[in-house]
C-alpha cells in the first residue's frame, strides 16, 4: 500500500499542534479524520474556515478519556465506511498548578484525557504485532513527557502500536 491515500484518525485535531498535524496529512494526500471534545461550538466555523484553505476534514466529539465515548467512535467511524490506517493521540490537556494548589478533579482530568486517552483510543484500532506491516500510532506527549518509545527504531518521542486492518 502507498503511503498517501490512507485514512488518518488525529485526535484533538482542530487546535494547535493537532490541526498542524492536520494539515500535514491532508498536505500528504490521506483522508484526515479529527475529534473535539464534545459540544464544542466552534468546530462548525473551525472547519469551514479549514474548507476555504482547501482542507477537508471529517470531525467526531469525543471525551478520549471516557472508554464508552471513545468506543462510540470507533463504531460510528467504522459505520460511516472509514478504516483508520494512521492514528495520531495528540489530545491533551494542561491544569499548570503545584500539587498543593491542584485539586483531586483537576489530577483526575489530566490522568483521563493524558493518558487513558492512549489506551481508550487506540485499542479498537490495534492489531498484534506479528501481524503489523506498515500502520503505526504516535503519541504526542505534553512538553512535560517523558517520551519513552514502545517500538524499536522510532524516534523516542513517539509511542508507536500496530493498527488493525
Amino acid at each position: 500500500m502507498s503511503s498517501s491515500g490512507r485514512t488518518a484518525l488525529v485526535t484533538g485535531g482542530n487546535r494547535g499542534l493537532g490541526a498542524a498535524i492536520a494539515r500535514a496529512l491532508d498536505d500528504a494526500g490521506h483522508r484526515v479524520i479529527i475529534t473535539h471534545t464534545p459540544g464544542n461550538d466552534k468546530v462548525a466555523a473551525w472547519l469551514d474556515a479549514q474548507d476555504t484553505k482547501g482542507y477537508r476534514f471529517v470531525a467526531y466529539g469525543v471525551d478520549v478519556g471516557d472508554w464508552e465515548s471513545t468506543q462510540a467512535l470507533a463504531r460510528q467511524i467504522q459505520a460511516d465506511g472509514y478504516h483508520v490506517d494512521i492514528l495520531v493521540n495528540n489530545a491533551g490537556i494542561t491544569r499548570d498548578a503545584t500539587l498543593r494548589k491542584m485539586d483531586k478533579s483537576g489530577w483526575d482530568a489530566v490522568l483521563r484525557t493524558n493518558l487513558d486517552s492512549m489506551f481508550n483510543v487506540t485499542k479498537p484500532w490495534e492489531r498484534p504485532p506479528s501481524c503489523a506491516r506498515s500502520a503505526t500510532t504516535p503519541a504526542i506527549g505534553s512538553r512535560h513527557g517523558s517520551g519513552t518509545s514502545w517500538c524499536r527504531g522510532r524516534k523516542r518521542h513517539a509511542r508507536c502500536l500496530p493498527l488493525a486492518k
